[in-house]
């Protein structure tokens, strides 16, 4: 039986990488989906954010130094859940 792969979105925000943008960012994503830090490793990483979903399962939102971010999820959950929040997290990033 294979492994299934995780849901995976990424996007450009201009300017999602500066201190204030995202300060505003972790806030919004601590407050309204009650994110917590991981201690990321990767040399371009400024934001990792993990946010618990039901069960087990959670979603990770990445940012890089490059205005890239990269949302990923356990592919337990459905599809149209993790849509609904990839949309609502790049939304919120590009407030």
């Amino acid at each position: 039986m294979s492994k299934l792969k995780r849901y995976e979105r990424k996007a450009v925000v201009s300017g999602i990488s500066a201190a204030d943008a995202m300060g505003r960012f972790k806030y919004r994503l601590s407050k309204e989906l009650g994110s917590t830090k991981v201690e990321d490793k990767g040399q371009y990483v400024v934001l990792h954010e993990r946010i618990r979903l039901r069960n087990r399962d959670f979603m990770d939102v990445i940012v890089y130094t490059t205005d890239r971010m990269y949302i990923s999820a356990s592919p337990r959950i459905s599809s149209e859940a993790f849509n609904d929040m990839a949309t609502k997290i790049v939304r919120m990033a590009q407030a």
